[in-house]
């Protein structure tokens, strides 16, 4: 699990309750901060988001390197709505190239050309 899965799923679980969440936010960052982790604060709330998501139901994450033609677009969005899903698309440069599909918290495919350099260069 990622640093920055670790910490959105601490903030999501001390926010549940609703009560001195302003306080509880600024402590939050504070311990962040005072860890040297600041850099990470963008991809803690993007984790707290997939946290948030999660709770609703059935999510699926389709990561690509760049934006999906909309013709592409609906025609996934079909398929998974059809099987129950809610999917969302996300635009990452670091993936390079190719996608990675993510059904809740699991990785089901990871075709991406970040993920084949890794394999190549262990």
């Amino acid at each position: 699990m990622s640093r920055a899965r670790t910490y959105a799923l601490a903030l999501s679980s001390s926010l549940k309750d609703g009560k001195e969440t302003e306080v509880r936010i600024a402590r939050f960052r504070q311990i962040v901060k005072k860890r040297g982790d600041t850099r990470l604060l963008g991809s803690i709330l993007r984790e707290l988001e997939v946290e948030a998501e999660l709770e609703k139901g059935k999510k699926a994450v389709l990561v690509t390197s760049s934006k999906l033609s909309s013709k592409l677009r609906k025609e996934i969005d079909e398929l998974f709505t059809n099987l129950g899903w809610a999917l969302r698309e996300e635009v990452r440069a670091e993936v390079i190239g190719g996608a990675a599909l993510f059904l809740q918290d699991s990785v089901l495919i990871d075709g991406t050309a970040k993920k084949r350099l890794q394999e190549i260069f262990q």
